[in-house]
């Protein structure tokens, strides 16, 4: 769920250049979909705070999802038509055996959302009149603290370590646009499936930025949303953490170390003691 200026812009940049589907809009809301996830774009009142100036990829806020493609080549291409923020350089990277040797593109939409497009080799190619862009991939939060996050996402939420690497070498400080990015990459999984989430902690540069509270409606408060598969989470262990209710909506907010925002449905949650 993210949080843009302008409605139409950013529907026009989520269809034309990363090929969601508007499934409908309504007022200030729209929603849309790709390869069965879903992306919900808020428009923010004129007063809503923007992304800090000079935005990096080790910000401590920094929070993106990735868009898995078949084709990169013909997915960068439909990209760069809507002129979006780049943020790699020199365009997509190749990373090594070590990380999957996997393709990827780091960019920012026009309200200054990092996204990233991200293609694994030996995927079968698509027809020619298909769309390249497969599905939602992951979501990424830079962590400053990386057992912290740990806790939060394993130990209370539930998903499941399944890969840990460190990254680094000019690809990655290409695909970065940080020279000398020396990065841990934590692979987790829920139990129920779904796109993967992955933790990000930067040895290397350490970011001289404090992790930052922005308001609901502000541009940089994105939330990824989850349905729970478990009914019961612990109060006790759920008082680790703060906990944000909307009534209006029936959702769950839960604030990581980060200050990164993860909703649930409350519906789907029945906290006990």
């Amino acid at each position: 769920r993210l949080n843009v200026a302008n409605l139409g812009r950013a529907v026009h940049f989520y269809r034309a250049g990363l090929g969601f589907t508007l499934e409908h809009a309504h007022a200030r809301t729209a929603n849309l979909s790709l390869g069965g996830e879903q992306l919900i774009l808020v428009e923010a009142p004129s007063g809503a705070a923007p992304y800090p100036p000079q935005p990096a990829a080790n910000d401590p806020w920094f929070q993106h999802f990735a868009v898995r493609v078949s084709d990169m080549d013909a997915a960068y291409q439909l990209l760069v038509e809507q002129k979006p923020i780049p943020i790699s350089i020199s365009g997509p990277q190749q990373l090594p055996p070590s990380s999957g040797s996997v393709i990827a593109y780091k960019f920012r939409d026009p309200d200054g959302h990092p996204l990233e497009l991200s293609f694994k080799p030996g995927q079968a190619s698509p027809a020619p009149s298909a769309s390249p862009f497969e599905a939602i991939d992951h979501s990424a939060f830079a962590v400053t603290d990386l057992e912290e996050s740990l806790a939060f996402w394993v130990g209370l939420l539930g998903f499941k370590e399944t890969a840990r690497v460190l990254n680094q070498g000019p690809t990655q400080w290409r695909l970065d646009g940080i020279e000398g990015a020396l990065v841990d990459i934590v692979v987790l999984h829920a139990c129920g499936g779904g796109p993967h989430v992955e933790l990000l902690h930067y040895r290397h540069p350490v970011s001289s930025r404090s992790a930052r509270r922005f308001g609901p409606e502000d541009i940089p408060a994105t939330r990824v949303q989850l349905r729970a598969t478990s009914e019961v989470i612990s109060s006790t262990a759920l008082a680790l953490w703060e906990v944000r209710s909307e009534t209006a909506e029936g959702r769950l907010i839960l604030v990581d170390p980060d200050n990164h925002l993860v909703e649930m449905l409350k519906a789907a949650v029945a906290v006990h003691d």
